[in-house]
């Protein structure tokens, strides 16, 4: 029989991933506003090539993945329906 390993507090924060992705969010918006301020643009990477955008037009706009997801959950709330 194998040993049964339990998972630390920081362990299972990481399983869950919601902690980690809210952070890893709030820093990218961060990073996006201090790149308003700063008057310059941010590097992403767009079909496969590294180009540099307006931080202005990142923070104006939500990606496709977040209108979907915002999409679905609503549909699953019953929103709209």
């Amino acid at each position: 029989m194998m040993k049964q390993e339990r998972l630390t507090r920081i362990g299972r924060i990481f399983v869950a991933g919601t902690l980690v992705d809210r952070a890893v969010q709030a820093a990218a918006r961060d990073a996006r506003v201090l790149h308003v301020r700063a008057e310059v643009p941010v590097v992403v990477c767009r079909g496969g090539k590294v180009v540099t955008v307006s931080a202005r037009t990142l923070l104006g706009t939500r990606s496709a993945a977040q209108r979907r997801f915002r999409a679905i959950r609503a549909t699953a709330k019953g929103v709209g329906a």
